[in-house]
């Protein structure tokens, strides 16, 4: 009677085949490469020596966990609009987290700008800050001159809660950036076409805002009251096209398109044109839409924020609390 050969690995192999070995170190691989990474987490405002309050921290306490990186990772790369690695959200994290040592409301303002410039890719570009306190709004982002505006008073109390919020303003007010960039590079004269079609209802915002225009105007009988100045301008600036003759000081209210194409060719004329029917492309098309029907704040609250540009850059602030949600 003769002895069959038995491969003895046979059933070893049927049990636990080769795949899911390979799986399974994979996967200890990579729970040790974020092990790692998490080595290099400090933005726990307790991890350092700077003796800085939890008060005054933007970041809280909460200990780095791995099944937090992919989170930083997705909710970086939805707000920078580019892959953010693992590795690199704990690398943001931690510049961050140092803008809390700043006491100074002046040099915070600046120093987040230039930190939020930057990780939108604009280093190499110049876009000119300008700290005002008599500014209306937190911040603001004026495409046609191409400059950020941000509110700083140096008497305001500069806490934890208070850098939370003007760092998600100018991430708001990058993402505005980031939509000037890619629909000029759609298309420039589409873009001012847009710009200039839409001025008028953005100047008819700016007057609502103005108490003093509504006085004179009371006093010239053509209103009676406030609410009847804001109703009379709200109704122009809601209509489909505004092609109502605003005047001010006599002299008729135009857009300088010219100025805004030198200025928008100085900012962003180096970047390559985006290829036609690619994403950006299309996503450039659509900012532009957004620009020629933009209706501002003062004229309609909800139209405002439903509109292309600001739903698209409000999601920046909520994907920054999320972070901070993280971490507290």
């Amino acid at each position: 009677m003769s002895i069959k050969k038995v491969n003895l690995l046979q059933g070893y192999n049927n049990y636990f085949p080769k795949r899911k070995i390979a799986n399974f170190t994979e996967k200890c691989n990579e729970y040790f490469k974020r092990e790692k990474i998490l080595t290099k987490a400090n933005y726990n405002y307790t991890c350092n020596d700077s003796n800085i309050t939890y008060q005054d921290s933007i970041f809280g306490n909460r200990l780095p966990q791995i099944n937090f990186l992919k989170r930083f990772s997705k909710y970086f790369s939805s707000i920078f609009g580019k892959k953010v690695s693992e590795e690199k959200a704990i690398e943001k994290m931690n510049l961050y987290q140092k803008l809390s040592y700043i006491k100074e409301p002046e040099e915070f303002c600046k120093k987040a700008f230039e930190q939020i410039k930057n990780d939108f890719g604009y280093k190499d570009i110049n876009i000119p800050l300008v700290l005002d306190k008599n500014i209306k709004s937190d911040a603001s982002w004026n495409s046609a001159e191409c400059r950020m505006s941000v509110f700083c008073d140096n008497s305001m109390k500069l806490d934890g809660l208070k850098k939370i919020g003007i760092i998600e303003y100018l991430l708001h007010e990058f993402r505005h950036v980031k939509q000037t960039e890619l629909a000029y590079r759609t298309s420039p004269d589409k873009l001012l076409d847009a710009m200039d079609e839409n001025y008028t209802r953005r100047t008819i915002g700016w007057i609502i805002e103005q108490p003093d225009i509504a006085q004179q105007l009371i006093k010239q009988g053509l209103v009676k009251s406030l609410e009847d100045f804001q109703q009379l301008f709200r109704k122009m600036g809601l209509k489909e096209k505004v092609d109502n003759k605003i005047y001010m000081n006599g002299r008729k209210v135009v857009f300088d398109k010219e100025k805004a194409r030198v200025m928008l060719d100085k900012t962003f004329g180096d970047l390559e044109p985006l290829k036609k029917g690619s994403l950006k492309y299309k996503k450039g098309l659509r900012f532009i839409e957004g620009e020629r029907t933009y209706i501002p704040y003062s004229i309609d609250e909800n139209k405002y924020k439903n509109g292309i540009l600001e739903k698209d850059a409000f999601k920046t602030g909520k994907k920054w609390h999320s972070i901070i949600d993280l971490t507290i």
